[in-house]
Formats: C-alpha cells, structure tokens, sequence
C-alpha cells in the first residue's frame, strides 16, 4: 500500500505535510524521538509534528511491506515546563495510541508508543513519562513528580488569587487523573508523593507503577 493509499478520517487522502511545521529541535533518529531540554509550546509543536510525521511513515511501511508496524520510542530527559505543553504532547501521543486519527480503508490504526527516561524526567515531563505503552528507564536516571505550583501572575486582588487557586485545582485534577490511571498509586499515596519536592528513583518508579522495567 502506497501512501496515497492511506485513508485519514474516512477519505482517500495523500499524507500531508504536517500543519505544525519542521520538526527542527526534535532530534529523531529512525523510530527514537528524543524529548531533550524544557518542555514548551514550540517544542510541543515541533515534537507533535515528528510524532505524526513518524506514525505515518511507520503505517505506510506495514503495510507496503507487510510486517508489524514498528512502535515509536519517546526518550525523554528534561526538567518539565509548562504544563499545558505537556498535556497537548499527551492528548497526541493518546491519538496514535488509541487510534483516532490514523486510518487505512476506514479502519482506525493504532500505533505502539512507548517511553524512556533517560537522566531526568520532571514534573510536566515526568507527566508523559507514564503514559507510554512500555515505560522504561535508565537505571542512572531520576525522576520527581508534583503538582501544578503556579500558572503566569496571580494579580494583586483577592479574585485574582482565588481564580488563580480554581485554574490550579482544575490542572492538579487532570494530572491526577493521568498518573492514577497509569500507575499503582491511590490517590493519597499521590497527593503525598506530589506534595514534596523529592526525586524517585527507578526502584520507587518501578514499585509505583510509573514504569514497567529498569533497564
């Protein structure tokens, strides 16, 4: 199957080029997309473009070829950032795990995405960590895990300060939600180990439930 053969959304389609733009700060290399340094918008951008760029690829080589379709590993090494950043690289890597946007003859496909921390992977970054198919991590590495500390200028007035609280909260919940439903943590183990500004190790990692193997 070529991939003008591909269907997306239920259309004949050619694959496009990617509305995100060049995937520059993302090194990549064959089936490695690797998340090095602060978590933000253009690395986002950049990083959803490579992903969807290599689904695609991975995809069309299946079936031109029919074999497995090979899964993409995401090796992470970052300190975290912004955490909205962070959920748009969840909710796409969600999207070809669980294939809502990749099709061929109107069938959904699903691709394997799986994940290693390689160094270091905090807070927002420690957030896409755990949701691979496979999670991984280097056994010379750390990672720390906490809630939501603050989003841009809270203002002087007291409305300020509570709306700013009510954002918080709303973020604190959706990221709970995540790890919860990707590791053995009960909410109050979590709300303990989010509260605290203490790195885990791979062996804490592992007994959480946050990765799968220490390699």
């Amino acid at each position: 199957m070529n991939k003008e053969e591909v269907v997306e959304c239920g259309e004949e389609v050619q694959f496009p080029a990617s509305p995100f733009g060049p995937p520059a700060p993302i090194l990549q290399i064959k089936n490695n997309l690797y998340v090095y340094g602060e978590i933000d918008d253009t690395l986002a951008k950049s990083f959803i473009a490579a992903l969807h760029e290599n689904a695609m690829e991975n995809i069309s080589v299946s079936f031109e070829h029919d074999v497995a379709i090979p899964p993409i590993n995401i090796i992470i090494n970052s300190p975290g950032g912004q955490i909205s950043s962070a959920l748009g690289i969840v909710a796409a890597i969600e999207d070809i795990q669980k294939g809502r946007i990749h099709r061929v003859n109107g069938m959904p496909i699903t691709v394997t995405v799986n994940t290693e921390i390689q160094g270091e992977a905090d807070s927002a970054a420690s957030l896409i960590a755990c949701i691979g198919n496979h999670r991984t991590i280097s056994k010379y590495s750390l990672s720390l895990v906490h809630d939501v500390r603050q989003l841009g200028s809270a203002g002087g007035k007291t409305e300020d300060f509570e709306d700013s609280a009510h954002n918080l909260g709303m973020f604190k919940k959706m990221t709970h939600d995540i790890y919860l439903a990707h590791s053995k943590l009960t909410e109050e183990q979590l709300n303990e180990l989010a509260k605290n500004e203490k790195y885990s190790t791979p062996e804490e990692l592992l007994k959480y439930g946050l990765v799968d193997e220490i390699i």
